[in-house]
Formats: structure tokens, sequence, C-alpha cells
């Protein structure tokens, strides 16, 4: 089809935006001493670059793929964490407890197993990875 783009494109696309993001928090860093969450949320945006670079050197056949799935698996989800984590902390103004830590850990390790059951398949994988980020952005946007 006539302007179809491929998957390893779409995968650059998705980490440059990543890119983007990550930048956009390392200067709101550097221009807000005091804010907090923006390195939480820097931090969510890289791993989410690394994950992203990882899922894209396996559409390229560069990594094996039980490589790239593990590694785009626990940097995807554990980038969306840091994301919420960051999301929290910037909008209350207050660091996470050490509760909140641990059931964040706690739904990423459950997330990233069952990440790992469906990973074979692109389309429950990604689908699993749009859940993590719709449910980020709702647990941020709930607090």
């Amino acid at each position: 089809m006539l302007g179809e783009l491929d998957l390893a494109t779409v995968i650059l696309m998705q980490k440059c935006s990543y890119i983007v993001g990550l930048m956009s928090f390392i200067y709101l860093m550097l221009t807000n001493r005091g804010l907090r969450g923006p390195v939480t949320l820097a931090a969510g945006f890289a791993a989410m670059a690394v994950g992203s670079t990882l899922a894209g050197y396996g559409e390229w056949k560069i990594l094996s793929p039980a490589l790239w799935r593990l590694g785009s698996i626990v940097f995807g989800i554990a980038g969306y964490a840091l994301i919420w984590l960051g999301l929290k902390t910037l909008s209350d103004g207050r660091f996470v407890s050490q509760k909140t830590l641990l059931g964040t850990c706690l739904v990423v390790v459950l997330g990233i197993v069952i990440a790992y059951e469906v990973a074979e398949n692109n389309a429950l994988r990604a689908a699993l990875f749009n859940g993590c980020a719709a449910l980020a952005y709702l647990g941020a946007a709930a607090v």
C-alpha cells in the first residue's frame, strides 16, 4: 500500500518522541532546581527510549529475539512506572512514600511477567504496553 509505514520506522519515530520528552524534563530540571519530579520523569523517558531502541534493533534483526523482547519489556514497563512516579511527585510536590514505591515495584514485576508470557505476539505485547501507558497516565491524573 502506498504511504504505509513499516514497524521499524514507527519505532524510530516513537524513540524520537521519547528523546524529546527526556530533553524537555532535563531542561525543566535545570531551570527549576527546587521542583520535584523532573528527574524521575527524565529517567522514565530515558528507559522508554532504551526499550524502543531494543525493539527497533529486534525489528532490524540486529539483536536476538529473546534479548530484545526481554529488554524492551523491562525498560518499557519500568519506564511507564517511572513516568507515573514522576508525574505523581510533580503534581503533589512530595516524594513518594516507601509504600507507594513498593506497590509500584510489585505492579512492574507483575507486568513484566505477564508481558514476557505474550512476548511472541506483537499485537498482545503492544496492547499490554498501551495498557501500561493508560494506567500510568490515568493513575497520575487521579493523584
